[in-house]
């Protein structure tokens, strides 16, 4: 590195940064999370911005380096999009990730794998008209973007958000009571059924007629299996 008058001197690799930008509404504006990932972007840049338009913030890359939220991480990400400090220079799939490049420098990596190329930004885009070049004061401080983790994902492009509507607890109905829903019939009521009677058998049990030492005699071996004889009938001819 050349020394000049009244110059620092560095050891290693360095990277230059607008003291413009850092002194702007637009950097202070920032929260603690896109700060975070406008410098996590910046480390992967080599001497004087190279490989600018190649960065990439997959989860792999970016975990190590303390970003475990996924939400987070997009979210960081989008704000830097909107302030116009990051712009998309490939879409990703399932088979390749992302493609960043920073608005502070120009484009300086491999074109062919690129889907926006140069040309799709100006240096001076996070000016935004200079209404954010100009640094805070008192009278007009700078407020930062909260970014909540775990926040809830927004729908994609030309979908709706789905409400669920939290189910309503009705109050159990007592019993006997019955009420019918709005619009609808009255229900019926089940009829009630008397139990079962219990009867008798209009022709006594001949046991019944007898006394209780015969009702507990056992019966001989005659009774069992022997044929009882029918009265003759009156008239009758044997």
């Amino acid at each position: 590195m050349t020394k000049r008058k009244g110059g620092v001197s560095v050891r290693g690799d360095w990277l230059p940064m607008s003291i413009v930008f850092l002194r702007s509404r637009a950097c202070a504006e920032l929260s603690p999370q896109a700060a975070k990932m406008l410098l996590d972007l910046c480390s992967q840049l080599g001497p004087n911005a190279r490989g600018n338009g190649d960065l990439s913030a997959p989860p792999v890359t970016m975990r190590p380096r303390g970003w475990t939220s996924n939400a987070t991480r997009q979210a960081a990400l989008a704000e830097l999009i909107e302030a116009r400090l990051v712009v998309v220079t490939r879409e990703g799939d399932r088979r390749r990730c992302r493609l960043f490049a920073l608005t502070l420098w120009p484009m300086h990596c491999d074109f062919s794998k690129l889907e926006h190329g140069p040309g799709c930004y100006a240096t001076s885009d996070w000016m935004q008209s200079g209404q954010r070049a100009d640094p805070p004061s008192i009278d007009r401080p700078a407020r930062w973007h909260s970014i909540r983790n775990g926040e809830k994902s927004q729908p994609a492009a030309g979908q709706r958000a789905v409400v669920v509507t939290p189910q309503r607890v009705e109050p159990t109905p007592s019993a006997g009571s019955y009420r019918p829903a709005t619009g609808s019939q009255v229900p019926v009521s089940t009829p009630n059924v008397n139990p079962q009677r219990v009867t008798f058998l209009d022709t006594p049990s001949t046991a019944l007629d007898k006394g209780p030492a015969d009702s507990m005699s056992k019966p001989t071996a005659v009774d069992v299996g022997a044929p009882k004889k029918r009265p003759a009938a009156a008239g009758s001819r044997r």
